[in-house]
């Protein structure tokens, strides 16, 4: 994504899209053409998109509280998109994260409730009850009709009212039930407490597409690009998530045994340049580091070609590598892989290196595997 990055909380990166000024200044003017409404209205929308990093913060943070690394957080003309490294098939798991974010903007509008009720004075039940007799409408209808007179005027409390609507606007739309928005998240996680995972995806995202059509037809009848946008990252997100998902169900089908390569040794203290020309000649992409039959590292690919040839093995391997069982299925390794960064990991039994698994090996065994008919008992 064309991003900038303009800070990190609690070590996640916070970036914001390349067209993210462009759409501050548009929402700006909608609330106002002279300079007062413009500067108003671009504070207010830069305080709602705060709101909306929080609310992204908030799936950050509970996914870290399950040991989930984030990648980082990005401010889009359309909202905010926390991403994960990897995210675990734990239905447990993703309502959590899923749940947090709305959360958040609903706890930020229940600590703006009070500051809106002192701001409009609507705890002076006298005000409410004279202003109620003489226009007929009751005390609540009252209370609403000021909350809009203050969200038409320049003021502190017009921005309360703005900022506690918005929160609760964007707890609700994100529980929508459209994968991959929060809603059809948490609609996932309750379905594969009971059903199959993928069939709970197949029905959350199905689900998801159908209401993304009707935001687009909601869209193009209202003249509504931000609502078609929307409608296409949920249409195009929910058949990712598909495709990722039937990946899965192929690489479970396969144990880390089968797919391993035992991997020719090299020892720390040979040149780069030795390991490239044993790496040309064999095909080699990950070797293990051995000094006295003691496993010291893994050195890859990655490794080998981003330090000079000069340098020694000890001085590019990697030492906090990634260990994997052998009876692990190849979707559960390819999740501790992609959760820890790492190209490659060892395979080891009883303190024992038995082999390596790299990245390319899961995917040489995926489009093994596809082609595989699976037997079925009847």
């Amino acid at each position: 994504m064309w991003a900038w990055r303009i800070g990190s909380v609690q070590g996640i990166d916070i970036k914001i899209h390349l067209t993210f000024p462009l759409v501050i200044l548009w929402a700006a003017t909608q609330f106002g053409s002279s300079p007062q409404y413009v500067l108003f209205g671009t504070l207010l929308v830069l305080l709602l998109f705060g709101c909306v990093l929080l609310h992204e913060l908030g799936h950050a943070l509970v996914a870290r509280y399950y040991n989930l690394p984030v990648e980082d957080i990005t401010l889009l003309p359309i909202g905010g998109v926390a991403r994960f490294r990897v995210l675990r098939d734990s239905p447990k798991e993703e309502l959590a994260i899923a749940l947090a974010g709305p959360l958040v903007n609903v706890a930020i509008s229940v600590l703006l409730f009070p500051l809106l009720i002192w701001g409009l004075d609507l705890l002076n039940r006298e005000m409410l009850s004279e202003v109620s007799a003489r226009t007929g409408r009751s005390e609540f209808q009252v209370a609403f009709a000021l909350m809009g007179s203050a969200l038409r005027r320049l003021s502190f409390e017009g921005a309360l009212v703005y900022l506690f609507f918005a929160n609760l606007m964007l707890a609700l739309f994100n529980m929508i039930p459209a994968m991959p928005m929060d809603g059809g998240r948490v609609l996932r996680a309750v379905l594969a407490m009971a059903l199959p995972y993928k069939f709970a995806t197949t029905i959350a995202v199905r689900l998801g597409q159908f209401i993304a059509l009707l935001m687009a037809f909601w869209g193009l009848q209202g003249g509504n690009f931000g609502l078609l946008l929307v409608a296409f990252f949920v249409f195009v997100s929910g058949g990712a998530e598909i495709q990722r998902v039937a990946l899965r169900e192929v690489l479970l089908r396969g144990q880390v045994r089968s797919y391993m390569m035992e991997g020719l040794p090299i020892n720390p203290y040979w040149s780069l340049y030795a390991v490239r020309l044993l790496a040309q000649q064999s095909g080699q992409r990950a070797f293990p580091v051995l000094l006295n039959g003691t496993l010291l590292g893994l050195l890859t690919v990655r490794e080998l070609h981003q330090h000079p040839a000069s340098e020694t093995v000890q001085d590019a391997m990697v030492e906090d590598f990634s260990i994997v069982p052998p009876e692990h299925t190849l979707y559960d390794a390819q999740v501790t892989l992609q959760g820890e960064n790492h190209f490659a990991a060892a395979v080891m039994e009883d303190g024992r290196l038995l082999g390596l698994l790299s990245l390319e090996d899961i995917d040489r065994a995926y489009h093994s595997l596809r082609r595989q008919p699976q037997i079925q008992w009847a």
